[in-house]
């Protein structure tokens, strides 16, 4: 068996029997050889799976020495495991025949370099890209393929080096529905097929820095860009399996290329990736230069089902296995109502209040989009409101909308005057994963109260509703308010993949993160104090402070009117400026 070096570490690389895949002996790992011929070079694409690498390599020893009864144990056992995943795509099996790819060891990417802008995908495995499933493999914002994987290519036009190249498999596919248009007159020029993952991310790049020239923060560039261009590792041009045609241009559906294509691309297995009906699915502008190669069965079933790939699968925004949050949003009533809490809903950024009721009265002050007031009256289109202890004036009630009814009994029994954001939307990737933080978290903290001796839910998801959502660092963070079993209220705050709980103040501490409950929160109090009166001598004996922060817990020791800023992983602390709340 040949050997070869690590690109990662440079240990010594164990091929398989059949030289398609290998382990790396020092540091574990999975490689595939895109091409394999006489002195085959070490150019392996890296499959980082830290927790799958024992596994990989005890298989790969395995597949070597064992007999043909162990192999079909072996078979018996993969297909075993792929039960789960046609669960998971019940919708699809109910609505048609064919053979989902299977969801083999997907793993969160939590090294995803655009993770913080709200991007929280799964790696792929390597295996759904075997001549068995890469027909049908979902490459999208969720599933990506990692960095370093690089197919065999094969220009899509036979003897055109001048064409752009595709997955070796997929490549016939094109030649021949290029020849045949070919014979209708047709000529289908290739304009991009594969990229790799450093032109998909040049290319990605480019396009934020457009949109941040226009004056948007990087978060926002990032947002906007994704529309139009994916970020690397989930485009399907970085498998090589599709290929834009002709044109980037979405006039292009009016030419006789793109009619052709519409009425034959299917016999010869390409779909239209990214109709213009199934935005809201997929996440992408409207594509009809877009040709996904799923194979020739697969492709006239999806032409004659109507449904885009994701919806085929049974894997939509709309569907995937989250506990939803049913009572996130109650209805939101038009204009101003008397004797209730209402926010500002202006299409500029201020409302203005006067001292009486009339354009031609004074300004008192103005307020901001989203702030919440309480509305005493309504009388000819002018609301008298008041905004704190002693503001009160006259707005225009249309520019006023009040708040669901849960939000009206939180203002009631609470005095503060925090901003209510109705901007609700359901559809979003990333409120969906926040809301699905919190019900896990919700599940898991009452199992743990239970081990406590509590018989009851001290939290429940149909309490907890989406409150408001803001920029924080150019990250987006999405807040729920949440009613305790003991009538209390409770902020929960979702950043990234960490969930922070607190109270209707500044302070917040981290519950949740990477899918499991943290510390409680007396052990941060006890730990964040003994780390300090270590770290420094001077505040022993001093009765510290504890409050807790995104960015940190941060200990105050109002003897000396000091501060420190402690990680949330304790493994670091600093001195930092003092306030006294």
């Amino acid at each position: 068996m040949s050997v070869f070096k690590c690109k990662m570490c440079g240990g010594d690389i164990e091929l398989s029997s059949d030289k398609t895949y290998g382990t790396c002996e020092n540091c574990g790992s999975v490689v595939t050889f895109p091409e394999i011929s006489g002195e085959a070079k070490a150019e392996a694409a890296h499959i980082r799976k830290p927790e799958k690498v024992k596994k990989a390599k005890a298989l790969t020893k395995i597949a070597i020495g064992a007999s043909a009864a162990v192999l079909a144990l072996i078979l018996i056992l993969l297909i075993t495991a792929i039960v789960p995943a046609s669960k998971r795509n019940k919708a699809a099996t109910e609505t048609s025949d064919i053979t989902v790819t299977s969801v083999f060891n997907r793993q969160t990417a939590d090294d995803y370099e655009y993770r913080e802008y709200g991007f929280m995908p799964e790696y792929i495995d390597i295996s759904e890209l075997d001549d068995s499933n890469y027909e049908m493999a979902l490459i999208n914002r969720d599933y990506i393929i990692p960095d370093g994987y690089v197919p065999k290519l094969e220009y899509a036009v036979e003897g055109d080096t001048n064409s752009k190249q595709l997955d070796y498999r997929v490549a016939p596919h094109y030649n021949e529905m290029y020849q045949a248009a070919a014979k209708d007159g047709i000529y289908l020029t290739t304009v991009s097929g594969y990229r790799s993952y450093e032109l998909q991310k040049t290319n990605f790049e480019s396009k934020i820095g457009e949109y941040v020239n226009q004056g948007y923060d990087r978060a926002a560039a990032v947002r906007e860009a994704a529309k139009t261009i994916l970020p690397p590792g989930t485009s399907e041009h970085n498998a090589g399996i599709a290929m834009d045609i002709i044109s980037l241009e979405q006039s292009f559906e009016n030419t006789k290329e793109f009619k052709w294509l519409t009425e034959h691309a299917q016999d010869y297995g390409f779909i239209l990736r990214y109709p213009k009906d199934k935005v809201d699915v997929t996440e992408i502008i409207y594509e009809p230069w877009h040709w996904r190669y799923v194979g020739v069965e697969n492709a006239k079933k999806i032409k004659a089902s109507g449904l885009c790939l994701e919806e085929y699968l049974g894997i939509t925004p709309a569907e995937e296995e989250t506990t939803e949050i049913t009572t996130t949003q109650a209805a939101v009533y038009a204009g101003a109502q008397e004797n209730s809490y209402c926010y500002v809903n202006t299409e500029s950024s201020a409302l203005n209040v006067r001292s009486r009721p009339g354009m031609d009265s004074n300004v008192l002050f103005t307020l901001e989009k989203n702030t919440v007031v309480y509305c005493k009256s309504v009388k000819d289109g002018w609301a008298e409101i008041q905004s704190g202890a002693d503001r009160i004036g006259y707005a225009k009630s249309e520019y006023l909308e009040k708040c669901p009814d849960n939000v009206n009994e939180f203002y009631n029994q609470n005095s503060y005057y925090l901003s209510y954001d109705a901007s609700y939307d359901p559809g979003s990737r990333e409120r969906k994963k926040a809301e699905s933080m919190i019900a896990d978290y919700f599940a898991q903290y009452n199992e743990y109260q239970k081990k406590r001796g509590y018989s009851d839910d001290r939290l429940n998801v149909k309490d907890c509703f989406y409150f408001q959502s803001d920029i924080n660092d150019g990250i987006k963070r999405y807040n729920f308010l949440l009613k305790t079993s003991d009538g209390d209220y409770a902020i929960y705050l979702v950043r990234g993949n960490i969930l922070y709980a607190g109270d209707l103040g500044s302070e917040c501490f981290p519950v949740f993160a990477n899918g499991k409950l943290t510390e409680d929160p007396s052990n941060y109090e006890n730990r964040s104090k003994e780390l300090v009166y270590s770290s420094h001598p001077q505040t022993k004996g001093h009765d510290l402070r504890v409050e807790y922060y995104e960015d940190g817990i941060f200990v105050f020791d109002d003897n000396d009117e000091t501060a420190y800023r402690v990680s949330y992983d304790f493994s670091e602390v600093k001195e930092t400026e003092w306030f006294c709340n």
